[in-house]
């Protein structure tokens, strides 16, 4: 979110990400974690982040197989970025 946030007006926009691992879906959606560890950190990193820059971020769950992006990232290592591009 970072980068779409340093190149784009996000101010009063949603970004809409796709994900396949249940527990991080569950962890943006709910905002926090019962741990304070590194999660908890992360979650209070993205909020305080999409608080400054004025957006919503909704994450829904896809499918690991349906999931095709991240299984060619995860799976390609001998690609270059230009080719997985």
């Amino acid at each position: 979110m970072g980068l779409a946030a340093r190149l784009l007006d996000l101010r009063e926009l949603t970004l809409a990400t796709l994900n396949d691992n249940v527990a991080a879906v569950s962890r943006n959606r709910k905002g926090a974690v019962t741990s304070d560890q590194a999660a908890a950190y992360l979650c209070r990193l993205s909020s305080l982040h999409r608080r400054h820059y004025r957006y919503h971020h909704e994450v829904s769950h896809i499918a690991g197989m349906a999931n095709t992006m991240a299984d060619i990232l995860s799976r390609c290592h001998d690609l270059s970025d230009p080719q997985l591009l």
